[in-house]
């Protein structure tokens, strides 16, 4: 028999389970199939001390002993192999603990994510039932936006989870006390203010926000009320320029039961500028499909589209117009088209098609057409 061997094969079918006792209670009875007549046990605590009971460790967490009794022979000859795989099952185990960590992670993401999805869609709903009664549309916004607020939910305090966190949000993260000091600036908060965290600190509060802004005292008489806030705020960096973020903000108590406030800020100074080009740019869009329609109509004018792939043709207003179709329907089939050209032109046009399609050819071509709803 193949000691190592046995063991891979025993450590290689613990790769496929996913519960912890099972893992544990197969390990037993691999070790105990493997060194028979010994007897491995799981304790939780190594009570006796005795030199035959080997820790179920990683560098990070501890899950127990394995406890060897009724050796045949002396199990130092054996001892090493039971280490390694004890080891490796340590390395299982927490693989398994972080992977149900991630997976609650993941659940509590997607719940977090469904709840905003749902706020979002109430809040367009409410946007379009304000368009559709207000006689002032900025002033509706205006005050959707002070009403606003963003739902908390309650976390327990996590040095790792903090760290990584701050480390890699792309939003400025801001931990401050009462009195306005600063105690702690992300990276993307130093990036986003152009200072160092020593200087974000020595800044304070008062100095990051500009104090001058009317919805300044409105965010922070909503804080004071319900513990939370969100809304627009103007902010200044190192060089002295202001931008406007959009501010989340709550307040809690720290382990210890200190006072504390949390600020999530969010750049939206390029947003509001893209939101304001897309908006010029479908101006223009529509400037240009109407100049084109009316050059067409005086031209007297047609063009069409064909789709290779459902052999129809859509055409312009004045294209249907020229044949006599339908103004109201918007895509015609091959056959439709071809009923509008006399028969002796067909297979020339056809033939063009053709061409254009496989050959990249392109032609001008001259043919009769006859309108569809008259005879000629």
């Amino acid at each position: 028999m193949n000691t190592a061997h046995d063991l891979f094969l025993l450590m290689f079918n613990l790769t496929q389970v996913h519960d912890r006792p099972k893992i544990i209670e197969m390990f037993l009875d691999g070790l105990h199939e493997i060194f028979k007549p010994a007897v491995f046990q799981f304790t939780k605590e190594n009570i006796e001390e005795t030199r035959f009971d080997i820790e179920i460790k990683t560098r990070r967490s501890h899950f127990g002993f394995i406890r060897i009794s009724e050796f045949k022979n002396d199990p130092k000859e054996h001892l090493p192999l039971i280490q390694s795989a004890t080891q490796m099952l340590a390395v299982m185990l927490e693989r398994l603990y972080f992977d149900r960590q991630l997976q609650e992670e993941k659940k509590s993401l997607e719940q977090i994510a469904e709840e905003r999805n749902k706020d979002l869609q109430k809040k367009i709903k409410e946007l379009e039932q304000a368009k559709n009664t207000s006689l002032n549309l900025v002033e509706d916004l205006q005050e959707e936006i002070k009403k606003r607020t963003q739902y908390e939910q309650e976390l327990k305090e996590s040095e790792e989870r903090f760290r990584l966190v701050m480390e890699n949000s792309l939003d400025a993260i801001l931990i401050t006390s009462p009195d306005g000091s600063i105690l702690s600036a992300n990276p993307a908060a130093c990036n986003m203010f152009g200072m160092t965290q020593k200087e974000i600190y020595n800044a304070g509060k008062n100095g990051l926000v500009d104090q001058n802004d009317p919805n300044l005292p409105k965010l922070l008489a909503e804080r004071e009320k319900t513990g939370k806030t969100q809304g627009e705020l103007t902010f200044i960096r190192k060089d002295g320029t202001r931008f406007t973020a959009e501010l989340s903000t709550s307040v809690f108590f720290n382990s210890k039961n200190e006072l504390r406030t949390s600020m999530i800020i969010k750049d939206i100074t390029e947003g509001n500028a893209a939101e304001k080009e897309i908006l010029r740019a479908k101006e223009k869009v529509e400037i240009s499909e109407e100049r084109f329609r009316k050059t067409q109509e005086v031209g007297h004018i047609g063009s069409w589209q064909y789709d290779l792939q459902n052999d129809t043709f859509c055409g312009s207003e004045e294209a249907k117009k020229i044949y006599n179709l339908k103004q109201e329907k918007d895509e015609f089939t091959a056959q439709e088209g071809m009923q509008c050209v006399i028969e002796q032109d067909r297979d020339r046009i056809n033939q063009t098609l053709i061409d254009l399609v496989n050959k990249h050819k392109t032609h001008d071509i001259t043919f009769t057409i006859v309108s569809k709803n008259t005879s000629k």
